[in-house]
C-alpha cells in the first residue's frame, strides 16, 4: 500500500515538473517572439535614401527596394535582418540600366542608403529588329529609337537574335578588341563614329574624317593600329582612301579615292 502511494506521488511530481518545464519553454518562445516583433518594428526601414540615379527615377528604386524587403522571411524586413546582397541582386535584376548598386545601413536613423551606378551609353546599337543603348561592355540596358541624333557611337549589326535587357548583345572578347583599336585610333586623332557589322563577321569602322577601316574577329587591334599609323605617316600622308583593310597583320590594303 505504501509503495503504491509512493509511486503515485512520484508520478504526480514528474507530471508537475513536466508542466512547469513546458510552461517555461512556452514562455521563452513567447518572449522571443515579442522581442522579435519589437525589433522588427523598431528597426524597420524608415527611409530609403537613393543616390546616383538619374535615368532610373529614385522613387522607383525605393519602391522596388521596399517590395523586395517586404517579401523577405519573418524578422528579415528590418535593418539588421535584411540581406544587402539579396537586395542588390533584386535591384540589378529589376533595373538593367543600373551597372552596380551598393547598400549601406544606418541603424540610428533607420535609413537604408542605396548608391546606384548607372551604365554609360557607349553606343546606339541597332539590329534588324530592334535598337538598344549599350554600355562599354555591349550590355543592352534600354531600348533606343531607330534614329537618334545623340553624339555617341552608332552600330549597325546584321545579327537577328533576340536581345534581353541586361544581357550582352555581342561577344565580350570581340568588343574588348574593338575598344582597344578605337582607343589606338583616338591616339592618332581619329574618332570612330559608326560601325557596321556584316553577316560574315566583317567590321567596317567609319571615322570622323570619313575613313572606312575594315577589321574582323581575328584582327589583332594592336597590330592593326600600328599598321594604320604607318599608313598615315607613309603612303596615305595627305591622301584620302576609299577604304583601308587592316585584317592582315603583315600588310594593310587600301584604295585611294
Amino acid at each position: 500500500m505504501q509503495r503504491s502511494t509512493l509511486e503515485r506521488t512520484r508520478r504526480v511530481r514528474r507530471r508537475r515538473h513536466l508542466i512547469v518545464g513546458l510552461g517555461v519553454v512556452a514562455g521563452a518562445f513567447v518572449g522571443i517572439g515579442a522581442a522579435g516583433l519589437a525589433a522588427d518594428r523598431w528597426l524597420a526601414v524608415r527611409e530609403f535614401d537613393v543616390r546616383g540615379a538619374s535615368a532610373v527615377p529614385a522613387f522607383e528604386i525605393s519602391r522596388a527596394a521596399e517590395e523586395s524587403i517586404a517579401e523577405s522571411m519573418f524578422f528579415r524586413r528590418n535593418l539588421i535582418g535584411m540581406s544587402p546582397a539579396a537586395l542588390r541582386g533584386a535591384l540589378l535584376a529589376r533595373f538593367p540600366a543600373l551597372g552596380d548598386v551598393t547598400i549601406a545601413r544606418e541603424l540610428f536613423s533607420r535609413r537604408l542608403i542605396i548608391a546606384a551606378k548607372e551604365r554609360g551609353d557607349w553606343a546606339h546599337w541597332c539590329r534588324i529588329n530592334a535598337c538598344f543603348y549599350v554600355d562599354e561592355n555591349a550590355v543592352a540596358f534600354a531600348p533606343a529609337p531607330e534614329i537618334s541624333d545623340e553624339p555617341i557611337l552608332r552600330v549597325t549589326d546584321a545579327s537577328t537574335g533576340a536581345v534581353a535587357l541586361g544581357s550582352g548583345i555581342y561577344d565580350p572578347a570581340e568588343i574588348g578588341r574593338i575598344r582597344t583599336f578605337i582607343h589606338a585610333l583616338e591616339m592618332l586623332g581619329e574618332d570612330v563614329t559608326q560601325i557596321a557589322i556584316l553577316d560574315d563577321g566583317e567590321w567596317d569602322l567609319i571615322t570622323n574624317t570619313n575613313k572606312t577601316l575594315i577589321l574582323d574577329s581575328k584582327t589583332d587591334p594592336v597590330v592593326a593600329g600600328a599598321n594604320f599609323a604607318a599608313l598615315l605617316s607613309g603612303p596615305l600622308k595627305n591622301k584620302t582612301a576609299d577604304y583601308i583593310d587592316l585584317r592582315f597583320p603583315e600588310k594593310a590594303f587600301y584604295k585611294l579615292k
